[in-house]
């Protein structure tokens, strides 16, 4: 009877499983970022799955473009940006990939640079 009672679980949890599909949601895309000398930026993105991502640094109304770059065909990237040319004040990193966009506030102060978190 237990042979019959656990044959009978398995048969009903794999036809109620195979009733419904999965479609595995794709991994978020990381970001990070970090100074690596004085006015020198490091921008790490990973889980990109070859979809086409546009990085840029921007004012914080979006308008002026300091760096930009188109990125296809890879799962991740890695860029050092010089921001030597930045007056004091707020900037902006975006990162748009696979219907996302994820935003990142830094402030340059002098010789000094100050990330927020990727929102």
């Amino acid at each position: 009877m237990k042979k019959s009672f656990l044959a009978t679980m398995v048969f009903a949890a794999t036809t109620t499983f195979s009733a419904f599909s999965f479609t595995p949601t794709p991994p978020p895309v990381i970001a990070k970022t970090k100074l690596i000398k004085s006015k020198t930026i490091e921008i790490q993105l990973a889980n990109l799955e070859q979809k086409y991502t546009y990085v840029s640094i921007t004012d914080m109304k979006g308008k002026l473009v300091y760096f930009s770059e188109g990125v296809k065909n890879h799962n991740g990237f890695h860029k050092a940006v010089n921001i030597q040319n930045l007056t004091n004040g707020n900037y902006m990193i975006k990162v748009k990939s696979k219907g996302e966009e994820l935003k990142q506030i830094f402030q340059v102060k002098g010789e000094h640079v100050y990330f927020s978190n990727f929102k």
